[in-house]
């Protein structure tokens, strides 16, 4: 018997591993005494592998650079498995793939060992009912079993184990030696995912292992590294099916306030809005010449607004309509909330994200007068303007901002607010038909709290691929060709800063005072199902009345031509043509019943789903 027949007795070891996985093995009784190998998919910058047909399309240079690249992942894949090995007696078959053929490749191997595995029951049974079917027949021979079970199914005969009298002795002793077993061309255990809508899909599909019991247990060291914002973002119908790694979530958004001209001319502790330092801009834009009154760059948007704007989609398929239903808290609509930095409401209960008609929202009407006066007056630096400014507001990272606390007052008007791409940006997950979960979760959570390891993942062999400057940071050789994302590979705060990306430890330091800052978005995730039916009469109503008024908010050419314009859309709000379906009381009288779902109904039920209210 040759040497292929050994490597298919492998790979039907490693389907038999992958059917006990998914057929509910938690891996909780593993230990590192067993050989183990595993399968890791990860997004590269670099290309490694190429296509016979793409070799021979390349030049010679080309050729020889994109062998060369190869032989460096191989290089740092071979000093990886070096520490895995050791470690926890796991070999790591790391594949890696650009950004472009990542989920392809990654959705082949999960389809194929779909298709294997419903084979190996094919198989299992047919086997089976072939042993009943010879027996009685007076056959009970494994050797001639399985030649008999080869002619009559040759397609399935792979899926069954090679009888031990088939194997030559030398091969025998080849299965036993102390390596590490062969994987299936299609086994998947660890697997990088960027995306949330990936993320259900691959829930939803059945192809991720749910990871409650390891962080538990074996990898519970992992919550204390993983700030837990982003473990309970991940958090599906109660079940941790990913690892989130630590990264920069988000923006601030700042109101730099000049700190001579306002110690000048007002107080910093009476400044909380760009509506609060109206006074000031006027008076710089009057005495202070030398001064822009507003940045030229000043972010010219709304703050603390967040708008319940609820749209929907139409389908009609087979003389059925279906709708899908989305909230936009960024699309402008007649109702919504005005909040404090952190999320808490300014006009209910703190406790509770506040739901009303903005028309009549102080607080958002002084924001639109104070952007409208800015605008009319003039009061905005020119383009590309080299003078010190009054007063600006910046959305960026808390080290942006600080780059101007010598000179600025930082008044903080949004804090980071987590987003689905922040928090789904970066994780690892384990595959549903893994060949061992527990080991699959011991090298997630190495690669998340060790240095050196997370390191060697990152930029590959020190000296070789990277060096350390002055500061101790990472940057690449002249000759390197093994390049990862810093954001792609684990957790950003136990790597070496990334140098090459003007990264030093006071970024990081930045970075983790940013991600305890973090507020998540407390809409996100909420979805508006077709089985809530909601009432379209309702929804179209409210779009209307908002198309309306947004038009005639911007067409207004003077500040008192706002108020007024304000005063009017809130007067057929609450007692004109908009007031059936808009006024709070109208909003109300529409809870009585599922046939007749409001928008306000649709936040009622969301302030249940948060606890918010009983």
């Amino acid at each position: 018997m040759n040497k292929k027949l050994i490597v298919l007795a492998l790979c039907i070891l490693t389907l038999l591993s992958l059917c006990l996985t998914a057929c509910g093995d938690k891996g909780g009784e593993d230990t590192t005494s067993s050989k183990t190998t595993l399968t890791m998919l990860v997004i590269s910058e670099s290309k490694v592998n190429y296509t016979e047909k793409e070799l021979a399309a390349m030049s010679a240079e080309e050729r020889a650079e994109a062998e060369q690249t190869k032989a460096q992942y191989d290089a740092v894949a071979e000093k990886i498995n070096k520490e895995t090995k050791a470690k926890y007696n796991t070999a790591l078959n790391i594949l890696y793939y650009t950004a472009d053929e990542y989920y392809e490749a990654l959705e082949t191997k999960l389809v194929n060992t779909e298709k294997k595995m419903d084979d190996l029951a094919t198989a299992t049974k047919a086997y089976k009912a072939l042993v009943r079917e010879q027996k009685k027949l007076g056959v009970t021979d494994e050797v001639e079993l399985y030649h008999l079970f080869g002619e009559r199914y040759p397609a399935l005969l792979p899926y069954i184990a090679v009888p031990a009298a088939l194997v030559e002795e030398n091969e025998s002793e080849e299965l036993s030696e102390d390596v590490y077993p062969e994987v299936d061309v299609d086994q998947v255990d660890i697997l990088f995912l960027g995306d949330y809508g990936k993320y259900i899909e691959y829930i939803d599909a059945g192809w991720l292992s749910k990871l409650n019991d390891q962080l538990n247990s074996s990898a519970k060291k992992l919550t204390s590294y993983v700030y837990p914002a982003f473990l309970d973002a991940v958090k599906i119908n109660k079940g941790y099916y990913a690892i989130p790694n630590n990264t920069v979530i988000g923006e601030y958004t700042s109101l730099l306030v000049n700190k001579e001209l306002c110690d000048k001319y007002s107080d910093v502790t009476q400044i909380t809005s760009l509506a609060t330092a109206l006074d000031l801009i006027e008076t710089v834009a009057k005495y202070e010449k030398d001064y822009d009154p507003v940045w030229s760059d000043s972010y010219a948007g709304m703050t603390n607004v967040h708008y319940w704007s609820v749209d929907y989609t139409e389908e009609t398929v087979d003389g059925r309509v279906s709708r899908e239903f989305t909230i936009d808290p960024t699309k402008f609509s007649v109702l919504g909330a005005m909040y404090r930095p952190n999320f808490t409401s300014l006009t209910s209960d703190p406790l509770m994200f506040s739901f009303g008609n903005l028309m009549a929202d102080e607080v958002y009407i002084e924001q639109l007068v104070a952007l409208k006066t800015i605008e009319l007056g003039g009061y905005r630096g020119e383009a590309g303007s080299d003078k010190d400014f009054a007063v600006g507001v910046i959305k960026g990272t808390g080290e942006e901002i600080a780059a101007y606390e010598d000179e600025y007052y930082n008044v903080v008007l949004e804090y980071p607010v987590a987003t689905q791409n922040d928090l789904f940006g970066s994780m690892f997950a384990v595959a549903s038909y893994t060949s061992n979960l527990t080991r699959s979760m011991d090298i997630i959570t190495y690669l998340n709290t060790d240095s050196d390891f997370r390191n060697l993942f990152q930029y590959g062999i020190e000296d070789e691929n990277y060096t350390l400057d002055s500061n101790d940071c990472a940057t690449r050789t002249e000759n390197n060709l093994y390049n990862m994302d810093i954001y792609k590979t684990g957790n950003i705060f136990v790597a070496y800063p990334d140098a090459d990306r003007g990264m030093t430890y006071q970024t990081l330091e930045n970075a983790k005072k940013q991600d305890l800052e973090v507020v998540t978005n407390p809409t996100m995730g909420f979805v508006v199902e077709s089985a809530d039916l909601p009432d379209l009469a309702n929804i179209k109503t409210v779009l209307k009345a908002s198309t309306e008024f947004e038009a005639k908010i911007n067409s207004c050419k003077t500040v008192e031509e706002l108020r007024a314009t304000l005063q009017s859309c809130n007067a057929e709000i609450q007692g004109g043509i908009y007031k059936a379906a808009i006024s709070q009381k109208a909003m109300y009288s529409t809870m009585t019943g599922d046939s007749n779902f409001s928008i306000y109904a649709l936040y009622t039920k969301w302030a249940k789903a948060m606890g918010y209210i009983s």
